[in-house]
């Protein structure tokens, strides 16, 4: 799993908390990255469950979130997706916390 790959399941993860994804975080991911790479990491998104995605964060954060400024900065990017839709739902907030957590 590459960084950007990385970064496009957990914004999928989290834009999915509230049940669906909605085309406003379509359009915030598409400006982190190609259409063919969201595309592909949605396709594998689809088939794993929770556990496999927090897991799948828990494997390769190490990798990719190496001190404070790039945990900051994958966590804005994550927020900018949450705040697409304008709606921060409490879920979507615990979620936040929780991946702050995670990343360490």
């Amino acid at each position: 799993m590459t960084k950007e790959e990385f970064k496009v399941l957990v914004m999928l993860y989290v834009a999915n908390v509230d049940g669906h994804i909605h085309e406003n975080e379509v359009e915030q991911m598409l400006e982190k990255t190609d259409s063919a790479t969201l595309e592909r990491i949605k396709k594998d998104f689809r088939k794993m469950s929770d556990m496999d995605i927090l897991s799948c964060i828990q494997e390769n954060k190490r990798k990719f979130i190496v001190d404070e400024a790039s945990k900051q900065g994958f966590l804005d990017e994550i927020q900018s997706v949450i705040a697409a839709d304008d709606h921060c739902s409490p879920m979507e907030t615990h979620l936040m916390r929780t991946l702050k957590k995670m990343l360490g």
